[in-house]
């Protein structure tokens, strides 16, 4: 019997079946991920290579990147929500886990046009950049 990847056990779960679950495009850069200085030391702790040591480092670089790739999307996520997430569909909480998870974050506020309204997601927010 096929079981609807959507209810399956999370452990056993294919990430790329959590995104289809949650319909997400796999095209990545539709959403950057984005860091408060509040947010930063929590989420730098569950990936501390993968992050540089300093929120105001990170800053430049995001910066940079949301300019260069035209990223309009910045999805401010909960770290313990992500961390919920990463347990759930069995990922590491490195930068691939943060971008697909800022997918289904854009996506859901998406349909919903939260970020519009100014109202907050509840795994995080959205903001357009400058």
């Amino acid at each position: 019997m096929m079981h609807d990847p959507a209810t399956r056990d999370p452990a056993t779960r294919d990430p790329d079946d959590i995104l289809r679950a949650h319909d997400v495009a796999p095209v990545r850069h539709a959403a950057i991920v984005w860091f408060t200085r509040r947010n930063y030391t929590r989420h730098r702790a569950m990936d501390p290579s993968g992050l540089p040591a300093s929120f105001d480092e990170w800053l430049v670089h995001a910066e940079r990147t949301s300019r260069d790739t035209g990223i309009a999307h910045r999805v401010v996520i909960d770290p313990a929500q992500f961390s919920a997430w990463c347990r759930a569909a069995a990922r590491d909480t490195d930068a691939s886990a943060r971008t697909d998870f800022a997918q289904i974050v854009a996506k859901a506020a998406g349909r919903r046009n939260w970020w519009r309204r100014g109202n907050a997601a509840t795994s995080g927010y959205i903001t357009r950049s400058r």
